[in-house]
């Protein structure tokens, strides 16, 4: 139900009313892959980064857009851009690929014109912030581990080096690229 769409949020985490940084978690996010996002926000908290998200946040529509319910994808695009503005987004962050693609692909499409704030992934501002010093991994994983390179993600959006970029920063990681990686 829309009304569990916040259920994964963790309650220690806090959420600024107004912020120049937004955060986007999408379905996925809210129903599915729960950890994806509740480790993108714990990522933001500890960057010291405040951040606001829509309590009333609505599917980026791509489930709408690539079955042409142009109509809806309008209003959806409208709900979550005018939320976001209203909050005083500048900077809006996303984890899921495919809302990643969506907004930044097709969005301003919907919205007759440039988005009022700038769309990155979480994995780009994290690999900002690890550059600029103010984000540190601490936290070792000793082992192999590889990286799959979400289809939307590497060849939709060109989003290829920045997770491998925070990735190389896990202490004690053995990263092994697959055979079939990056585009």
């Amino acid at each position: 139900p829309h009304d569990r769409r916040l259920a994964w949020l963790p309650p220690e985490i806090a959420i600024a009313e107004q912020a120049e940084i937004g955060y986007y978690f999408g379905c996925s996010g809210a129903y599915v892959a729960q950890p994806m996002v509740i480790g993108a926000v714990r990522a933001l908290a500890a960057a010291g980064t405040p951040f606001t998200l829509l309590d009333d946040e609505w599917c980026c529509a791509f489930p709408l857009y690539v079955i042409g319910e142009n109509e809806l994808v309008e209003e959806f695009v409208r709900h979550n851009v005018e939320g976001f503005r209203a909050r005083g987004v500048k900077k809006l962050i996303v984890s899921c690929p495919c809302c990643t693609f969506m907004i930044r692909e097709r969005w301003s499409e919907f919205y007759e014109g440039a988005l009022p704030f700038e769309v990155i992934h979480i994995t780009q501002f994290i690999a900002a912030l690890i550059a600029q010093g103010k984000f540190k991994i601490t936290r070792p994983i000793a082992g192999r581990l590889t990286y799959h390179d979400p289809c939307y993600l590497s060849r939709g959006v060109r989003i290829i080096d920045e997770p491998r970029q925070v990735i190389a920063q896990i202490p004690g990681v053995d990263f092994v690229e697959m055979a079939e990686s990056r585009e």
